[in-house]
Parts: C-alpha cells; structure tokens; sequence
C-alpha cells in the first residue's frame, strides 16, 4: 500500500551509515542489507537451518543430488557383472585378501562376529576411523583433524538448531547458537585451527609423497585446496563479523577472529559492511562448489565408507 521510493523506507533503514550503527541499522535495528540464512549445506560448519534460500547453495545441491543418482545408477547396473565366473572367484575367495572382501591392503574384518561386536566395530570404525588407524597411524591423525572438527561442529550447529525449535523457552540452546558466548567462540575457534592444521599437514605429506614415493598414490588435490579456501575464507568473515559488531563482549574467546578482528577494525564501518557481504557470498560459492564436486572426487568416500561398512555389518563380515 506504500507508494514505490525510498521515502517510506528511512522510517526504519537509516539512509547513512554511521559508527554507531556500522550495518546501516535504522531506527528500529533494521540493516539496509539482509543476507540469506544459512542453508542446510552450511551443517557441516554451522548452526543452520534445513532450507536453501540463496543460488549457489540450491545450484550446488542441485549437482550434488544429480551426481549421486547417476552413480547409483551406475552401481545398480553393474551388480550383476561377473556372476558368471562366481565359481571361479568363490575358490580364489577362501584365502588373502578375497575372502575378507580387502583389495586395498586394510586389515580385514572378523567374519560372522556376533551381532554386538559387529555394531562396536562398525561405530568404532565410522566415528573413530578405527579402522584407518589400524592401516596407517599417521594417516589417521591427519584424517582425524580433518574429521573430528567437522563432526564437532555440526553436532553443535544440530543441537543448537534442534534445542530452538523443541525448547524455545530454555536458555541453553540461544548460548549454544550465540557466536559471541565463552565456550561456543572459543571451542569454534579452535575446532577450525585443528582443521586448518589437519589440511595443512595433508598437502605437506601428500607433497612429500609425490616426490619421494615413486609410485605414490593419486590425491585430490581440489578437493583440499576447496576444504582449504573455506576454511581461511571462515576465519576472515568471523573476523569480518566481530569488527563490524564493534568487538562485541565474549567476542575475545574466539581468539584467532579476534585477532582479526583488530585488523580489521582499522577500516571504516560502510568498507566494513560491504566488503563482509562480498565475502559471505564468496564463502557460500566456495561451499557450495565443495558439495557439488563431491560425488565426482575422493570425498565421496564422506558417505560410500560408512555405507560400505554398514552393508559389511549387515552381511556379517565387519
């Protein structure tokens, strides 16, 4: 019913951005600009919700799913090759590696186990790579620092997320999704530094292994450096975040976006302002690009591994 022009608008937006109000905030703490929520690809790193509402995240799905249904398809269509030499395989399958269903060096799995070691041994294997670590410790500590910080956060995102919607009047679940609360700043914080270490110490071993190793083993390298660009993209917005909030209090336990948030804080709150809102779509372009490029690499194994072992579970040979 407003007539169209901006006239009506400043009743609630500010027109100018000022230091009190760095966002553009008017009267009533509306921001000139809204960016989109965080989608569901964001879970793995955030407190999100179960929607995507901006382009690249719905582009980034869209491939993910597609990429996913051709290769099941593909799995499906090849589930009877071989059939014919199933007598043949099934008298070199008694010994080695074949009958434990391994072709790739792992330890293989204790056959028809009972039911309750079975299920131990598949947890133990999916949430604590325990089976990773059996092959090669080394490898294990690297994969787990690449792991764990993603678990982490997204149990804490998931929790957060699920607490508002069951139990909106407790006060838990608004510490857990507040950025700025002690625990929640710091344990982020460092959960991304473990992660930031784990790629770093990935590219330098897989490095190493290309020169040293003379038949080293294939690594995807634009899976690592995708994993790598959101995780320094993610402490620069943090940092980005704190500053345009004025260093707000408890914003200090996130120790490594507060120091850069002191950085940033030199510059002045209209730069600030824009340059956050490039930076989070460049963020939500790079996740999204991540998520789309998993089922064409290495990090399809996120899902295929514990799909694998859960069928082995079932089958008895876990």
């Amino acid at each position: 019913a407003l007539k169209p022009g901006t006239a009506s608008c400043v009743r609630c937006h500010s027109a100018v951005v000022t230091p009190q109000s760095p966002a553009g905030n008017g009267a009533v703490g509306a921001a000139n600009a809204v960016l989109p929520p965080k989608s569901v690809l964001c879970m793995g790193c955030h407190a999100a919700t179960f929607s995507v509402q901006d382009t690249p995240s719905r582009l980034g799905l869209a491939v993910f799913l597609l990429g996913f249904a051709v290769l099941g398809l593909f799995w499906l269509s090849t589930t009877n090759l071989g059939k014919g030499e199933a007598k043949a395989v099934a008298a070199d399958a008694k010994t080695g590696d074949a009958a434990a269903g391994q072709t790739h060096g792992c330890p293989a799995p204790a056959p028809h186990a009972p039911a309750q070691n079975r299920w131990r041994a598949f947890f133990g294997d999916v949430f604590l790579q325990g089976r990773l670590y059996r092959e090669a410790p080394l490898r294990w500590a690297v994969h787990a620092c690449i792991f764990f910080p993603f678990l982490f956060r997204c149990a804490w995102g998931l929790l957060g997320l699920l607490g508002s919607l069951w139990a909106p009047a407790a006060q838990w679940p608004w510490l857990l999704l507040n950025k700025d609360w002690g625990p929640t700043a710091l344990l982020y914080d460092l959960s991304g530094l473990v992660l930031l270490a784990g790629l770093t110490t990935a590219a330098v071993l897989w490095r190493r292994e290309k020169k040293t190793a003379a038949n080293a083993p294939r690594h995807d390298w634009p899976a690592l450096w995708l994993l790598l660009a959101i995780t320094l993209t993610g402490f620069v917005l943090e940092g980005l975040r704190i500053a345009l909030t004025g260093l707000p209090q408890g914003s200090a336990w996130a120790f490594a976006g507060y120091a850069l948030a002191q950085v940033f804080a030199a510059a002045s709150p209209s730069a600030l302002a824009r340059v956050y809102g490039w930076g989070w779509y460049a963020h939500a372009v790079i996740t999204a690009l991540t998520v789309a490029y998993i089922p064409f690499s290495q990090l399809r194994h996120i899902f295929t591994s514990p799909l694998y072992l859960l069928v082995q579970t079932l089958r008895g040979r876990h």
